[in-house]
């Protein structure tokens, strides 16, 4: 590891993969490293002139990484249909409540009347 940077909203973690590092492995390390860091930026640098490979990963705050989160979740159809479909069923519960309350607590009040 080279170093970390932070800020108040994220952490630059910068680590060296070498210079015996292959680009097979090198691809490897940054793919296993975005796939355990979804929601962070990770970027792989080389270097020119010594040929050594510098591993970036931006590490966000968790507010950060919860908005990003749904942003993501809220581009899918499959989401947004589950959250209609839960705002419908809330509706309905409440509508079925509401008849429940009127037929236990008002209608035999009318009948007694009657």
């Amino acid at each position: 590891m080279i170093g970390v940077n932070k800020t108040h909203d994220s952490t630059l973690v910068r680590i060296s993969l070498g210079h015996e590092s292959n680009g097979a492995s090198t691809l490897a390390v940054l793919t296993a490293t975005r796939v355990a860091y979804p929601f962070s930026t990770v970027t792989l640098v080389e270097s020119g002139i010594d040929g050594s490979s510098l591993l970036n990963v931006l590490l966000h705050t968790a507010r950060e990484e919860y908005r990003q989160a749904s942003e993501y979740v809220a581009s899918k159809p499959a989401a947004r249909f589950v959250l209609l479909f839960s705002k419908f069923l809330f509706a309905m519960s409440l509508l079925s409540f509401s008849c429940l309350f009127y037929s236990a607590a008002i209608s035999p009040s009318l009948a007694r009347q009657g």
